[in-house]
This record gives structure tokens, C-alpha cells and sequence, in this order.
């Protein structure tokens, strides 16, 4: 049976067997249950409702306990929330909430963290800004900060780490400022997860309704944008149904849907600078095909074809771009078939030429022929 009793301070109540037992330079406080507050001394402002909350904090202020044993052997902290049979049970820590049975059961210093759910948190002794939504959630975390797991037993893989986020049944991350979707926990095999964006049954691993039909799809599309400015490439289908590469906005390429090929945009309306391209056959007699095995590769790979970079360079450098810290070359293969045509054009110019040598020399020898007749005949 509750009783009532008179508070050494006309701020504070209580209801309960030794609740708020120990208050006496403490003030606005409030204690509901067994030895509720029992050893707030000169805390403030704080509520304890239940068996034993906030049985052994002495100097706290603004924190709320609800719930049996509800931050029992709390020694400090302040604007704490804490809601749930042995929620926040050791807390020292400041600006946490807790709600669901063993929320955070074992925080001690850690601060800014948000558990619901049965056991959310409830390893969690100094990490700092972390948020757990579902039972079990986040329960491999000790000392890591700014995590989040969002669903039932959605986790970490280890103690201590940093923004790494879980988000669904099961989910579970295992690296720092990385991110999970769906179940990996139980088989450690995702592969019936799958995201929509735009879409309520996403039929793929990750499958994209457009907001619109464009062309060029700029905004509408999956947009991969460079770190160091606002260049950025953009990825969609269009309003045809291709599947349109564009760059800052403008379009460069798009795989055509009818046959799957890859179509260059080439219209004179978006060039400058255009000449004839000079004289290429000799260069291209002089380039050497060869086949080869990438480092990477295989035993038993089959052999690729093509050129090496190098050597395309000597011959063709605007062929050849080279990037990175190691300065790795590239070829653009696609150049080839223009050289191919340019070539072909001048090796029939040659034809052509040598046609109409053969043709004066066939017409010479006929001249010599009807000659020669003519002096046999008048022998």
C-alpha cells in the first residue's frame, strides 16, 4: 500500500516506501514506488515511477524513470528519459532516451543515444549519438557513435563503429560510415531483399521508377556527381525507351532499346572545330595487333585482342588517355572504326588510281597489238 509522507522540501513529493528517502537539498523532484529517488540527494527536477528507479543517483536533474528499476543504478546524468523494467539501469551518462525493457541496460557514459524497443542499446556502455529502433536493436554495440539500427535485431557486427547504419529485420552492417538494407543476420544471404525507389513492389535488387520521361533524363535519372564540384553523369531511360548516358545535363550516349546498341551522339549541331581527318594508312600499317592475358586474369582465361596503349600513342595519341597515380593508359577503340573508314577510302583512291593505270596500259597494249598486226599484214 502507497503512503504519503511530508518532504523535507515543499518542492518535492513522493509516494512510496522510502521514496526520495534520501532528498534533501534536491527540488521539483518527483519518486512514485518502492524507494523510487531513494538516494536523490540534491538533484532536481527529475521523476522516478516505479520499484527501485532511480534508486541510487544523488546529484541528476530533468531525468524521467519509469518503470521497475528504471535506471536503478544510475550515479548521474542528466535529461535523461528512461521508460521500461531495467531501461538505462547503470547510466551516468547525459541526454538519453530509453523505452522497452533493458533499453540501454548496461549504458554507463554514453550520452545523445536513442533506444526503443526490448534490449535496444542495451550493451551500449560509452557510445555517443547512437539510435536503435526495434527489439534487440543495435545490441553489438559498445563504444561506437553515430549508429543506427532501424528494425527488429538490426545490428552491428562490431563494438566500435562509426556511422554505420542497419535498417530492416535482421539487418546487420559491418563497417564504418557504410549502410544495410534488409536481412543478412540469419542466413547471411540478402539476396530476397530488394529496394524501391518511386515504387511500392520493387521486382530487383534495386529498381528505380522515374519521376519523369525526359530527354536527356537530367533529374530524373541515377545521378553519380564528382566530390570536388557539381560535374556529374546521370543515368535513365528516356521517353523512346533508350537508356541515355548524359553528362552535366547533356546527353552523350544511349543504348538503344530496339537491339541493345551503343549509340554515340554525332549530330554537327553539337561540334566545333571540325576538319578532314589527314592521311591515316601508313600509320595504320605501322600498328601491331596483338593478344594477351590481363595480370588479373585467370589460368585458362582466354586470350584478349587488341593494342597496346603504348604503341597506339606513338601513332594516334588522341586515342590514349592516361589517369591515375599510376598513369595508366586507355585506348578508345570506338576511334578505330572511323580510321578504318578513313583507311578503306584511301586505299580505294589507290585501287581507283591503279585501275585507271591498268586500263591506259591495256589500251597501250592494244594500240601495240593493232600495230603490230598492221605490219604483219603488209609484209
Amino acid at each position: 500500500m502507497f503512503t504519503v509522507k511530508n518532504t523535507k522540501l515543499e518542492t518535492a513529493a513522493e509516494i512510496g516506501s522510502k521514496a526520495l528517502l534520501n532528498n534533501n537539498r534536491g527540488t521539483g523532484n518527483t519518486a512514485i514506488g518502492f524507494e523510487a529517488g531513494y538516494g536523490l540527494e540534491d538533484g532536481g527536477f527529475s521523476v522516478a515511477l516505479g520499484h527501485l528507479a532511480l534508486h541510487t543517483m544523488t546529484s541528476g536533474f530533468n531525468n524521467v524513470a519509469i518503470g521497475q528499476k528504471a535506471m536503478e543504478m544510475a550515479t548521474g546524468g542528466d535529461y535523461n528519459i528512461s521508460i521500461g523494467s531495467f531501461a538505462m539501469q547503470y547510466n551516468s551518462g547525459n541526454s538519453n532516451t530509453a523505452v522497452g525493457q533493458q533499453a540501454m541496460y548496461d549504458n554507463k557514459s554514453g550520452s545523445n543515444n536513442t533506444a526503443i524497443g526490448e534490449n535496444a542499446l542495451t550493451n551500449n556502455t560509452s557510445g555517443i549519438g547512437n539510435t536503435a529502433l526495434g527489439s534487440g536493436a543495435l545490441t553489438n554495440n559498445f563504444t561506437g557513435t553515430n549508429n543506427m539500427g532501424l528494425g527488429y535485431h538490426a545490428n552491428v557486427n562490431s563494438t566500435d563503429l562509426t556511422a554505420a547504419s542497419a535498417i530492416g529485420a535482421y539487418s546487420v552492417v559491418g563497417c564504418s560510415n557504410c549502410i544495410t538494407l534488409g536481412q543478412t543476420q540469419i542466413s547471411g544471404n540478402p539476396a530476397s531483399t530488394k529496394v524501391g525507389l518511386g515504387m511500392i513492389n520493387p521486382l530487383a535488387k534495386l529498381h528505380i521508377k522515374q519521376s519523369f520521361d525526359g530527354y536527356p533524363v537530367d533529374g530524373a535519372g541515377l545521378r553519380i556527381e564528382r566530390n570536388g564540384n557539381a560535374n556529374h553523369w546521370e543515368l535513365g531511360t528516356d521517353f523512346a525507351d533508350d537508356f541515355d548516358f548524359a553528362f552535366n545535363g547533356v546527353i552523350k550516349a544511349f543504348i538503344r532499346d530496339t537491339d541493345g546498341q551503343y549509340v554515340v551522339v554525332s549530330d554537327r549541331r553539337s561540334k566545333r572545330d571540325i576538319t578532314d581527318v589527314p592521311s591515316v594508312l601508313p600509320l595504320l600499317l605501322n600498328l601491331k595487333a596483338k593478344k594477351y592475358h590481363y595480370n588479373d586474369n585467370k589460368s585458362g582465361d582466354p586470350l584478349s585482342w587488341g593494342f597496346i596503349a603504348q604503341d597506339v600513342e606513338q601513332l594516334f595519341p588522341e586515342f590514349v588517355t592516361t589517369k591515375g597515380p599510376d598513369n595508366l593508359k586507355a585506348v578508345a577503340y570506338q576511334n578505330f572504326s572511323v580510321v578504318a573508314v578513313k583507311a578503306i577510302q584511301e586505299q580505294q583512291a589507290v585501287i581507283e588510281e591503279l585501275k585507271n593505270d591498268v586500263n591506259t596500259l591495256k589500251n597501250e597494249l592494244n594500240q601495240l597489238k593493232e600495230q603490230f598486226r598492221t605490219l604483219t599484214a603488209n609484209k
